[in-house]
């Protein structure tokens, strides 16, 4: 019995010193990016929040000018990119995957994409999810053209 709550509580320390770890290395400000980005997107609650930490040739997944480190973040929801540059008329792209790449030194969003597939983050590094800080965050307004 003492064996088995000392594990526990082992364990809970373990994990703690864990949460405390991740909290630590995520850079504060992707949150509060991300909280913005989603909101501008027309879902302020995402169902997914990660981010992994590249360099932007790889995080970009097109050729780009440049190969700064950056963050490729990946939010998962119901979006409307109402502020899109497209011909008249056009309809905003809609999509269930949002990802962009924010440079880590400007903390500038260098690019962005919006569809029903999101890149495999996996692949290049370490997965930081970072939901729950997410929805512990300050929700960001939402644009009335999200509201129609």
């Amino acid at each position: 019995m003492r064996t088995t709550i000392a594990l526990v509580l082992i364990g809970l320390v373990v994990a703690s010193v864990d949460a405390a770890a991740g909290a630590r290395s995520r850079p504060a400000w992707v949150v509060s990016l991300a909280a913005r980005v989603a909101a501008g997107n027309c879902d302020p609650h995402p169902s997914v929040a990660r981010y992994v930490r590249t360099h932007r040739q790889a995080g970009a997944g097109d050729r780009v000018d440049s190969d700064q480190p950056v963050l490729l973040v990946v939010l998962r929801g119901r979006f409307v990119h109402h502020y899109f540059y497209g011909p008249p008329g056009a309809k905003p792209p809609r999509g269930t995957a949002v990802d962009f790449t924010v440079d880590l030194k400007t903390h500038e969003i260098l690019d962005f994409g919006i569809g029903s597939r999101s890149p495999r983050l996996s692949r290049l590094g370490v997965v930081h999810d970072f939901l729950a800080a997410l929805r512990a965050a300050p929700v960001a307004p939402t644009p009335s053209v999200c509201k129609r």
